[in-house]
């Protein structure tokens, strides 16, 4: 397959290289945040930087502009195509609830701005037409209904619900379609008391219909044409869903829990009510819809090397054909034609830190696109790959490892970075957390202890209860391993990471000693009793109770396994870093953190991110993280030659 470099707008949306790559060339927002694809590959939508500007741009088959508009600071999510000559973007902000619902309470609020590439022209889905609570609360698809282009979303109307006590027994979103070209809104779905999921029809349609009580767990799949029953279940840990339309016309899948706690995929024709099993149970990273029809084609298989697997042998063949033409990097599919002639891919790999391509297959042409992190050259991305250790208790584990560039893998400085979660993993790819801290000339161990997906439902389960346990020993265990095979000085270690891993890196130096020199937080959980009180609430359902009790354990003591209760013992300096609108982990969190550790006489410090988030979702913030936290583990563990 010939590869060709990109002209006009492309070109524009990758910056200048520079003959370094500092700090901000990491921290930095990507210089392509989304790609997407239209329906006819006619059309290619950019949401990146333009002239040093956040766009979002379109672009033809011969990469010509055809429109940009800025996007400014707004947090954009997704950018996806409805039909050829309309755009949906997703964005979100922080905004607190009013004092009378939920006082000194934050939620993430998300927007959908449908933007007409004609036209020129857009507006923002349920402003002005509906008033509702948390903006748009889900995407349901497009359709062409009745010859009007129309969208399916979900809301909460204000006024369902005045009292607290009210609004959590039926805070339970409708279903409206709304016209692309006119932005009028019409109810096809109340929700009610129960929660309710749909999947919508390529024409428009409700092919299904899931009610879920939100207090017993109990739900019931049901056809909305004619009302029948198919099948109905218990679900006590929240993971029931709707997923999609099914691989035809008149299905749907749902996903389900089996006694093992492996999710099970199912396939229901929802008029004669058959049930048959449909893509690999535990594996599923996302799925795969024809942008046209909806339909599943496919679906990402996670693993060490995620694996994108389609249902047909021709789409299955250029995929494989597509992964040929980029040998020695690590490939991503990103999206479609409804043809499956035109691809979107993200490659990475040794010399490469980021580049979205768009594979043409008739031609055998791949063009570039343009480059996450331009200003990081070929000769400054640090080589990563998996490595493989055993647990103290014998459970086979993995991580990630990235080396310095032009450094002896010998006895090396390092930083340990566990992911979030922690339902979560890393891959071996380009990580701009890790490869700024190895530009820095440290080695960096991303652990996939136990509890983290991609390693089947037993590897997963593995990880209840174990919070301070087993899965920060699966982390220092991985430490000791490293160290015995002499890559790293097991003295020269700090621990770094965000979510669940600012947890861990809590723990690190709080329950465990004697590991690291320094640990450093970003929005982490330290005290699990005061985030327990945060998501259950005043009346937890029972739902809620017992999937907080699976996963971080039923137990009653929870002081034991909160770092901010054993802050006299911290053995090392201690970073918080947290985001002011954080809705996922509270900035109290970090409060309490810092509190007790000054309280013990121990060596902390407090960097507030004002106008940040959970995500680390605006570029000026990131950066000023990721300066913070270098300096700090630079001065408590400097790396040295």
């Amino acid at each position: 397959m010939q590869r060709i470099g990109i002209v006009a707008v492309a070109t524009a949306l990758c910056a200048a290289r520079v003959l370094a790559a500092p700090l901000s060339a990491y921290g930095a927002l990507p210089g392509i945040e989304d790609v997407a694809i239209a329906p006819s590959g006619d059309r290619v939508a950019i949401v990146g930087v333009v002239d040093a500007e956040r766009t979002l741009a379109l672009i033809d088959r011969d990469n010509q502009p055809l429109m940009a508009a800025p996007v400014g600071e707004n947090k954009v999510r997704d950018v996806a195509f409805a039909d050829d000559t309309h755009l949906l973007v997703s964005i979100s902000n922080t905004v607190g609830l009013s004092d009378d619902f939920a006082p000194g309470q934050k939620i993430e609020q998300r927007h959908v701005i449908v933007v007409d590439t004609e036209r020129k022209s857009s507006f923002e889905v349920f402003k002005d037409k509906v008033n509702s609570f948390g903006g748009v609360l889900g995407s349901f698809g497009t359709a062409l209904v009745d010859g009007r282009p129309s969208g399916f979303f979900s809301t909460i109307k204000v006024g369902k619900a005045l009292a607290i006590d009210a609004a959590i027994e039926d805070f339970a979103p409708d279903l409206f379609r709304v016209d692309l070209q006119s932005a009028k809104v019409a109810l096809v779905s109340a929700a009610e008391s129960t929660r309710r999921d749909w999947v919508v029809g390529s024409d428009g349609t409700l092919v299904a219909q899931l009610d879920t009580n939100p207090h017993s767990g109990n739900w019931v799949l049901r056809s909305p044409a004619s009302g029948r029953e198919l099948a109905r279940g218990n679900d006590g840990l929240d993971r029931i869903d709707l997923i999609s339309q099914g691989t035809r016309p008149g299905t749907a899948v749902l996903q389900t829990l089996d006694a093992q706690q492996t999710d099970i995929y199912t396939e229901f024709d929802m008029a004669t009510g058959a049930a048959t099993p449909i893509m690999a149970a535990g594996e599923v990273d996302r799925v795969i819809l024809d942008p046209a029809t909806r339909l599943l084609v496919g679906y990402v298989r996670d693993g060490d090397v995620p694996e994108a697997v389609f249902f047909d042998k021709r789409r299955q063949a250029r995929m494989r054909g597509t992964i040929k033409a980029f040998p020695g990097e690590r490939v991503r599919f990103v999206g479609a034609d409804s043809a499956f002639d035109s691809l979107i891919v993200l490659t990475d790999g040794p010399d490469n830190s980021g580049t979205y391509w768009r594979v043409d297959i008739p031609t055998g042409k791949a063009v570039d696109i343009g480059y996450r992190y331009a200003a990081i050259k070929g000769a400054d991305v640090a080589p990563v790959a998996m490595i493989d250790y055993v647990a103290a208790d014998g459970l086979a584990l993995h991580g990630v490892l990235t080396l310095p560039r032009g450094r002896a893998a010998g006895k090396l400085p390092l930083v340990v970075l566990p992911h979030g979660g922690p339902a979560a993993r890393d891959h071996a790819e380009f990580d701009w957390w890790a490869q700024a801290l190895a530009s820095r000339g440290y080695a960096v161990f991303q652990p996939n202890f136990r509890g983290s997906t991609g390693y089947g439902p037993a590897f997963q389960i593995a990880g209840n209860g174990q919070w301070g346990t087993k899965m920060q020993t699966d982390i220092s265990d991985g430490v000791a391993a490293l160290a015995a095979r002499g890559i790293i000085d097991p003295k020269r270690a700090c621990i770094m990471g965000a979510s669940y891993g600012g947890y861990a890196a809590l723990a690190g130096v709080t329950l465990q000693q004697g590991l690291y020199r320094c640990a450093v937080s970003v929005a982490g959980v330290a005290d699990l009793q005061l985030m327990k009180a945060d998501e259950l609430g005043v009346g937890p359902t029972r739902v809620q109770a017992r999937n907080w009790a699976t996963l971080i354990g039923a137990r009653t003591d929870l002081a034991a396994i909160s770092p901010a209760m054993a802050a006299a013992r911290a053995d090392a300096p201690v970073l918080l870093i947290h985001g002011r609108d954080d809705t996922v982990v509270p900035y109290a969190q970090s409060t309490r953190m810092a509190g007790q550790l000054r309280a013990a006489g121990k060596p902390v410090e407090l960097v507030t991110l004002k106008g940040e988030d959970h995500w680390l979702s605006r570029g000026a913030t990131r950066e000023a993280m990721l300066v913070a936290a270098v300096a700090f583990i630079e001065k408590h563990n400097p790396p040295g030659n």
